[in-house]
C-alpha cells in the first residue's frame, strides 16, 4: 500500500475526493494539498494531493467526533476549516468516511 500511495498520480486522489464530496450532505470544497512523505529517507518531501474542505463553526468538535469514530478518521484544521487529505484513503474507505462526516454534521454542538 505504501508504494501505491507514494507513486499514485494526483488525478486518482482527485477522483476519490470528488466521490467523497458527492456523498457528504453539506457544502464540501476540494482543495489542492501537499501530503507529507514522513520520516525515513524522505522526511521533508511533499507529494501533490487533494483534500476535502468543510468550513464549520464548531470545527474542533467536528474533528474530535471523527477522531472518536469507531474507525478513527484523522483530519486537520486550517482557518476554521476541516481538511481530510485523500492521499492515504483507499477507495473502499470512502463510504465509511462519508457516513462519519454525515453523522458528525447532523449533531447539534450547542
Amino acid at each position: 500500500p505504501t508504494l501505491r500511495m507514494l507513486s499514485e498520480d494526483a488525478s486518482h486522489v482527485l477522483k476519490r475526493a470528488k466521490e467523497l464530496r458527492s456523498k457528504v450532505n453539506t457544502y464540501v470544497d476540494i482543495v489542492e494539498s501537499q501530503a507529507k512523505v514522513g520520516g525515513g529517507a524522505a522526511p521533508e518531501n511533499d507529494i501533490k494531493s487533494y483534500a476535502i474542505s468543510i468550513p464549520h463553526s464548531e470545527v474542533d468538535l467536528l474533528e474530535q467526533f471523527l477522531r472518536a469514530w469507531h474507525i478513527p478518521i484523522i483530519a486537520r484544521i486550517a482557518n476554521d476549516t476541516l481538511l481530510i487529505d485523500l492521499k492515504t484513503v483507499f477507495d473502499e474507505e470512502i463510504d465509511e468516511i462519508a457516513a462519519a462526516l454525515n453523522a458528525a454534521l447532523e449533531r447539534n454542538y450547542d
